[in-house]
């Protein structure tokens, strides 16, 4: 074999370990990365919509957050003031990510209302509620993220016997919903 031949052969072989790592690294038509991080849009089935940031953090893993609003099923909000989603999240497989989020809520006679009738669960008006939410993300292509979130949770802020979210029982359990978001385009 000579040697000219040798280095095609080689380079060659380069390419094809290569080349599918570069792809799964930037999506087509020039958007950016495939990657998790990024602003996401979209909504759940509980038609809650949202605007999610997503950025990797010194430690390895992503910080999480989303803000955006929802309308309680019988009309009016859900709260009368209440703080971003802050989260994190791991990732759990090539495009899959595990997350969690809080969220404080500052509820509307409306929603304590809801809860009561549709939820069997009474709330004292004033209290305020830390909402805790865990579910997985999964990237489908680059541009496409689907979440599947089994728990939402409600617990009574009381500083003086304060809640573990996830490891304590909440107060309010909200029932599954899976969502549909998009990446933004890149200018």
């Amino acid at each position: 074999m000579d040697k000219r031949l040798a280095t095609v052969l080689v380079a060659a072989a380069a390419l094809l370990v290569v080349l599918p790592s570069f792809a799964q690294e930037v999506s087509g038509g020039g958007r950016g990365p495939c990657g998790i991080e990024g602003i996401w849009y979209g909504t759940n089935s509980a038609t809650f919509n949202f605007v999610f940031r997503m950025e990797k953090n010194a430690g390895g893993g992503y910080s999480v957050v989303a803000d955006g609003f929802a309308y309680l099923l019988t009309g009016g909000e859900y709260c009368i003031e209440s703080t971003e989603w802050h989260g994190e999240m791991a990732k759990i497989g090539p495009t899959a990510y595990r997350f969690r989020q809080l969220e404080l809520c500052d509820p509307t006679p409306e929603f304590l209302t809801f809860i009561e009738l549709y939820l069997g669960v009474t709330i004292t008006p004033g209290t305020i509620l830390l909402w805790a939410s865990e579910g997985t993300l999964t990237l489908q292509g680059c541009d496409l993220l689907l979440a599947d979130i089994p728990f939402t949770g409600a617990y009574e802020w009381d500083p003086g016997d304060m809640p573990t979210p996830f490891d304590d029982a909440p107060v309010v359990e909200f029932p599954y919903v899976d969502g549909t978001f998009y990446r933004m385009p890149s200018p």
